[in-house]
C-alpha cells in the first residue's frame, strides 16, 4: 500500500508539472495530445490498485474494491474540462479494466450480467457528470477568452482616447496662444490706425470750416464720412477681438437717459438725414447706474446698424417700464430680417447679411458684462425691436411726475409709436 501510494504521487506529480509546462509553451494541438497522455497515465495510477490487490497475500473485497476504483475514478474529471474524447476514453478504460477484475481475478464469482450493468450505469454516470463540468469549464473558458479580448480591445481604445485628449490640449493651447496674439496685434494696429484717423478728420473738419465752395465742402463731409466709417469698422474690430473673452472692465456711474437720448441725437442725425431716415426720441426721466461708455457703445450699434442696412425711414429711441425693470427700444421701420417673428440669437445674428452680426453681438456682450440683456424681434418687411432690458438693481431713480413712455410691444414698426 505504502509503495502504492508513492508510486501514484511521483506519477501525479510529474504528470501535473508535464501539463503546466506544456500549457505555456506549446499551441492547443500538442496541449491536447499532453491532455490524452496525462489523463491514461492517471487513470492507469488508480488502476494500479488492483494490479496491487490481484499480487497481495490477503485480498480485498471486490464489489467494495471496484466501488472504492469508480469513486476514485472521478477525481480526474476536472482534467477533461477542455476535451471531450479523453474523457470517454479515460472511463471506458476504468470501466474495462473493472469489468476484466471481477469477471476474471475475483475471490468470489459474480454474474457477468450484474457486472455489465453495475459497471455500466456507472460509466453513463461518470460520461454525464465529467459532459456536465465539460461543457462548464467551457464556457467559462469561453467567457475568459472574451473578457481578455474587450480588456485588450479596451486598452487599445483608451490608448486611442489619451492619443486624441492630449492632441486637443495641444491644439487648444495653440489656439489660444494664436489667439492671444492676434489680439496683441489688432490691438496694436488699432491704436496705431486711430492716431491717422483722428488726424485726418481734425484736418478735414478745419478744411471745412474754411471752405466756400459747396462742390469741395460736399467732398470734404463725403470724405469725412468714409473716415469716420473705417474709424467705427476699426473700433468693431478691437472690441470683437477684447468683448469676446468677456472680460470687460465695467465702472458704473449715474447717467440720465434723456441727456444721453439728446446726445445720441445730435451725433447721428447728420447720418440719419443724409440716408433718408428720421431719428427722434421719447424724453424719459429714468437714471441708471451703469457705465455710460458702455451703454453709449450698445445704442450706437444699434443706431448705426439701422441707419446704414436696414433701408428705415424712422428711428425711435424710448423707454418702457415692465416687470423686471424699464426696456431701452431702438425701433425702426425697415426691411427686417427675413425669419419669423421671434428671438434671433447669436449664431443667427453672425450669419445675418444685414449687418448685424459683428454689431449685435458685440451689443450682446456689452449688456451682459453691465448686467443687462439684449434681444430683438424682427417682422421681414416691417422692421426691427432691439430691446435693452434693464433690471431694477441698475435703476438709480423715476421721478413719478414723469411717466416712462408707454411703448406698444405688439409690433415691431415705428408705426405703432404716436407722434
Amino acid at each position: 500500500a505504502i509503495l502504492y501510494v508513492a508510486s501514484a504521487c511521483v506519477i501525479f506529480f510529474i504528470t501535473g508539472v508535464v501539463g503546466r509546462y506544456a500549457g505555456k509553451r506549446y499551441d492547443l494541438g500538442v496541449q491536447f495530445v499532453v491532455a490524452v497522455v496525462i489523463i491514461i497515465a492517471n487513470e492507469l495510477a488508480l488502476l494500479a490498485i488492483l494490479i496491487f490487490d490481484i499480487a497481495s497475500a490477503e485480498r480485498a473485497a471486490p464489489i467494495a474494491a471496484t466501488a472504492v476504483m469508480i469513486s476514485a475514478s472521478f477525481i480526474s474529471l476536472h482534467l477533461c474540462a477542455r476535451h471531450t474524447f479523453p474523457l470517454i476514453a479515460s472511463k471506458l478504460i476504468v470501466v474495462i479494466a473493472c469489468s476484466v477484475f471481477l469477471v476474471a481475478y475475483s475471490t468470489v464469482t459474480v454474474p457477468v450480467s450484474v457486472v455489465l450493468s453495475l459497471l455500466m450505469v456507472a460509466f453513463l454516470i461518470m460520461t454525464a457528470t465529467g459532459y456536465w463540468v465539460v461543457m462548464r469549464r467551457r464556457q467559462e473558458i469561453y467567457l475568459q477568452i472574451q473578457l481578455q479580448k474587450m480588456k485588450v480591445e479596451a486598452d487599445a481604445q483608451n490608448v486611442e482616447l489619451l492619443k486624441v485628449i492630449e492632441e486637443k490640449e495641444y491644439s487648444q493651447k495653440q489656439y489660444q496662444n494664436e489667439s492671444e496674439l492676434r489680439k496683441k496685434l489688432i490691438t496694436h494696429i488699432g491704436h496705431d490706425l486711430r492716431q491717422p484717423i483722428s488726424a485726418a478728420k481734425y484736418m478735414l473738419r478745419e478744411m471745412r470750416q474754411g471752405q466756400r465752395s459747396d462742390e469741395q465742402a460736399l467732398l470734404i463731409d463725403d470724405t469725412r464720412e468714409c473716415i469716420q466709417s473705417a474709424g467705427r469698422m476699426i473700433e468693431n474690430i478691437v472690441q470683437f477681438s477684447h468683448y469676446n473673452s468677456l472680460s470687460i472692465d465695467v465702472k458704473p456711474e449715474l447717467v440720465e437717459l434723456d441727456e444721453l437720448f439728446r446726445s445720441l441725437s445730435r451725433e447721428y442725425s447728420p447720418l440719419a438725414e443724409k440716408e433718408q431716415c428720421t431719428l427722434r426720441y421719447v424724453s424719459s426721466s429714468v437714471v441708471l447706474n451703469i457705465d455710460p461708455e458702455l451703454l453709449k457703445r450698445i445704442l450706437r450699434n444699434l443706431i448705426v446698424n439701422v441707419i446704414s442696412h436696414s433701408d428705415s425711414t424712422k428711428l425711435l429711441l424710448g423707454v418702457r417700464r415692465v416687470e423686471e425693470g424699464i426696456e431701452i427700444w431702438v425701433l425702426d421701420n425697415g426691411c427686417g430680417l427675413p425669419e419669423a417673428e421671434s428671438e434671433t440669437n447669436t449664431k443667427d445674428l453672425n450669419s445675418s447679411s444685414h449687418g448685424l452680426g459683428l454689431g449685435m453681438q458685440i451689443s450682446q456682450q456689452l449688456a451682459n458684462a453691465c448686467g443687462a440683456q439684449l434681444t430683438f424681434y424682427s417682422r421681414q418687411g416691417e422692421g426691427t425691436l432691439c430691446k435693452l432690458l434693464m433690471p431694477d438693481a441698475l435703476i438709480a431713480e423715476s421721478s413719478s411726475n414723469r411717466n416712462i413712455n408707454p411703448l406698444d410691444s405688439s409690433r415691431a414698426s415705428c408705426d405703432a409709436i404716436p407722434q
